[in-house]
C-alpha cells in the first residue's frame, strides 16, 4: 500500500499483479499488511529532503505465489547512501480487510471489527477489477472513518434519522461510507449518482403501481431496488493519532515522526499544503458559500428590515454595512472558486503538454502518458465553466460581478429592490462548486494511475514520479468546496 495524504491511497493487490517485482513511485514510505490483521510493516526513508537534485530511490514490491496464493514477499528499496527505517507495528485488529464484493451497494452494515484504540482511521474502498466508479474515477477511494457519532447528532444526521449522511460537491448528500457508532464500525458501499437516480425513479414507479392496485382493491408489494456494487473490498487502518490515542499505540504518522523527525515529517506530509485555503480567497467571509450568505445574511435583512422601511428611507448604518458586506462576500466567494478552477485549467494544459513531450515518447511510457493525457483533457473540459459566455457576451462571473456592484451602489442610496435578485447567483454557485470538486477528482485519478502503472523502465518510473509531483502541487491548498 502507498498511503496518500493528498489523494486516494494506492492499493497493490498481489492477485492482480503478474510480475514478480513491481517498481512503484514511492517517495518516502510504503506499507505492507501481512495476513491476519495484527501487523503493519512500514518502510520509511527521507528521500530527497536535502538533496533536491539527487537520484530518486528505486522502490520495488516483490511478489510470489500463483493465483489466489499470490502475496507480497518483501520490499526492495535502494539505499543511495540514505537510511531506510523499518517499523513493525503489532496489535490485535490493527487493520481490517473485508470482502464486500457480494454486498448490495448503498446498504449500510455493522461489520465484525472494532478499532483497538482511538485514532484517525482510514477506510480504503477498492473498486473491483474491470469496473469503474464514475463519480470518483480512481481505482480505490479513501474515506475517513468518522466518529464516534451519537444518534441525533445534527452534524451527521441531516437527511436520515437512521444513517449518518455527508455532503460532497458534485455528488450531493450520501450515506457516510464509514463511521463508528455505538461501539461498532459501520460500512456503506458507495453507489454512483446514476444508480441513486435510478433508485428514485424506481421507487416512484413502484409507489404508483401500489396506489393503482389499491384503487382496484388489489394488493401490490413494491419491489426493492438493488444498487449495482462496483467494489471488491474495504481496508481499514490507522493513519494518524488523535488526542485520545494511547501512548503505546502507533500509527503511520507516528512512525514517520519517530524516524524522520517532526520537521522533516511535516515537510514530507506537506502539512501546510494539506490545509484548505479561505473560502473567500484573501477575505474572511460572513459565510463560506452563496446559499448561507443569502439564507442567513441577505434574505433576513431584505425580508424583515427593508420591508419595514418607509418609502425613501434607508437601513440603519449597521444593517446597511451588513447587507453590503454580504453582497460583496457573494462575489469574493465566486471569484475565489473561479480562480481555483483557473488554476486547474492551467494545470490541465501543462499536464497535457507534458504528456506530449519527449519524456512521454519512449515505448514503455506511452500507455501511461496516453491515459494521463485523456484525464487532463477531461479536466480541461470541466474547467470550461469559467469561459462559458451567455447571450450578453459575458461569462456568468462577469455578469454577476457587474450586477452586484450595481446592487451595492443602489443600496447606498436606499434602493434595495435589485438586491433581491442576487438569490439567483446560487445557480452559478452550484455549478462552480460541482466543477471544482470534479477537477480535484480528475487530478487524484491521474496521481493514482501514475502510481499503479508498471514503471520498471527508468523512463517510465521518472515520468510516473513527475506526474505524481505535478498532481501534488495542484492538490495543495484546496478550496473547501473541492470536498474529499
Amino acid at each position: 500500500m502507498l498511503p496518500d495524504f493528498f489523494g486516494d491511497d494506492v492499493i497493490y493487490d498481489p492477485r492482480r499483479l503478474k510480475r514478480d517485482a513491481l517498481t512503484v513511485p514511492a517517495e518516502n514510505f510504503l506499507l505492507s499488511l501481512p495476513a491476519g490483521g495484527r501487523t503493519i510493516v512500514a518502510s520509511v526513508w527521507p528521500g530527497n529532503l536535502k538533496k533536491k537534485d539527487a537520484l530518486e530511490q528505486k522502490v520495488d514490491i516483490l511478489l510470489a505465489g500463483k493465483n489466489g496464493s499470490r502475496h507480497v514477499r518483501g520490499h526492495r528499496i535502494e539505499l543511495l547512501g540514505r537510511p531506510v527505517h523499518i517499523a513493525v507495528m503489532e496489535r490485535k485488529d490493527l487493520w481490517h480487510d473485508l470482502d464486500i464484493s457480494k454486498w448490495d451497494a448503498y446498504t449500510p452494515r455493522a461489520i465484525d471489527w472494532t478499532p483497538p484504540f482511538a485514532a484517525k482511521w482510514r477506510a480504503d474502498f477498492v473498486v473491483a477489477e474491470g469496473k469503474v466508479s464514475a463519480d470518483w474515477m480512481t481505482q480505490s477511494q479513501s474515506f475517513p472513518m468518522v466518529g464516534p457519532i451519537t444518534p441525533g447528532d445534527k452534524q451527521w444526521f441531516r437527511k436520515s434519522k437512521t444513517y449518518p449522511t455527508i455532503w460532497q460537491e458534485a455528488i450531493g448528500h450520501i450515506i457516510c461510507p464509514a463511521w463508528l457508532q455505538g461501539g461498532k464500525a459501520h460500512v456503506c458501499v458507495y453507489a454512483d449518482g446514476a444508480e441513486r437516480r435510478k433508485e428514485r425513479g424506481h421507487t416512484r414507479a413502484e409507489r404508483r403501481k401500489a396506489q393503482a392496485a389499491k384503487k382496484k382493491g388489489e394488493t401490490y408489494t413494491p419491489k426493492p431496488f438493488r444498487y449495482a456494487n462496483n467494489y471488491e473490498r474495504v481496508i481499514v487502518y490507522p493513519i494518524d493519532r488523535t488526542k485520545k490515542t494511547p501512548l503505546d499505540a502507533w500509527t503511520l504518522t507516528d512512525v514517520m515522526r519517530q524516524t524522520l523527525g517532526t520537521g522533516p515529517c511535516e515537510y514530507v506530509l506537506d502539512v501546510a499544503g494539506v490545509k484548505a485555503r479561505p473560502d473567500g480567497g484573501t477575505r474572511k467571509l460572513l459565510a463560506g458559500a452563496t446559499c448561507p450568505l443569502w439564507d442567513h445574511h441577505i434574505f433576513p435583512i431584505l425580508s424583515r428590515d427593508v420591508r419595514r422601511l418607509k418609502p425613501g428611507a434607508k437601513l440603519p448604518d449597521d444593517k446597511q454595512k451588513h447587507l453590503i458586506r454580504a453582497l460583496e462576500d457573494m462575489m469574493y466567494f465566486v471569484h475565489a472558486v473561479h480562480d481555483r478552477i483557473r488554476e486547474y485549467r492551467s494545470f490541465a494544459d501543462g499536464m497535457a503538454k507534458f504528456c506530449d513531450s519527449d519524456a512521454a515518447r519512449s515505448g514503455p511510457v506511452k500507455p501511461l502518458a496516453a491515459k494521463i493525457k485523456g484525464l487532463a483533457l477531461a479536466l480541461r473540459r470541466t474547467t470550461g465553466l469559467v469561459d462559458r459566455k451567455g447571450k450578453t457576451g459575458e461569462t456568468a462571473e462577469q455578469h454577476w460581478d457587474d450586477q452586484v456592484k450595481l446592487m451595492i451602489e443602489q443600496a447606498k442610496t436606499g434602493r434595495y429592490k435589485l438586491a433581491g435578485t442576487v438569490a439567483k447567483i446560487r445557480g452559478l454557485g452550484n455549478q462552480q462548486d460541482q466543477a471544482v470538486a470534479r477537477c480535484r477528482r480528475y487530478v487524484k485519478a491521474m496521481r493514482q494511475e501514475a502510481a499503479l502503472a508498471d514503471s520498471a523502465d527508468p523512463a517510465a518510473a521518472a515520468f510516473a514520479l513527475r506526474v505524481r509531483k505535478m498532481c501534488q502541487s495542484i492538490l495543495r491548498n484546496k478550496h473547501r468546496k473541492e470536498g474529499w
